[in-house]
């Protein structure tokens, strides 16, 4: 049981979600930058947004985190590791947040109507290239200032 909770080199599990609740948080702050930039107010169609956006913020922290865990096993120096691992899941994270945020485009280029699905879109386009850059940048280094 105890494996189970300490994997990535001696992390525990609620400093592994430390890690992806400030991959989320620096996604929510690309979402509210977004719709400053844009003009737009923060109603429901953007808290949605906010939802989705902390969700994919989540999938990608994991799978950072998996590719750390598995460069960890190959790799005696932490750092060396969360190189690698952020390196090995460059292109899946990527490929999660393009994929979202090419969904969305066509949303968030319509202006006419209520804005609800502009306000959807904008929070969900900057919180996913927000988080992604997090993802791949700032966790992995996170992870072996810490470790360290």
């Amino acid at each position: 049981m105890y494996d189970e909770i300490v994997s990535l080199g001696g992390f525990i599990m609620w400093q592994r979600v430390a890690f992806a609740i400030t991959v989320v948080l620096l996604g929510f702050s690309g979402g509210i930058l977004a719709l400053f930039f844009r003009g737009m107010h923060a109603e429901r169609s953007a808290v949605a947004g906010f939802c989705f956006v902390s969700a994919l913020a989540i999938v990608q922290a994991g799978m950072v985190f998996s590719g750390i865990a598995k460069a960890r096993r190959l790799c005696r120096n932490i750092r060396d590791a969360c190189y690698r691992g952020a390196q090995e899941k460059c292109r899946p994270v990527f490929l999660v947040g393009v994929c979202a945020a090419v969904g969305v485009l066509p949303m968030a280029m319509i202006e006419t109507g209520s804005g609800a699905p502009a306000r959807f879109a904008t929070v969900i386009l900057g919180g996913v290239a927000f988080s992604t850059t997090a993802a791949l940048t700032v966790l992995p280094v996170l992870v072996a200032r810490i470790a360290e």
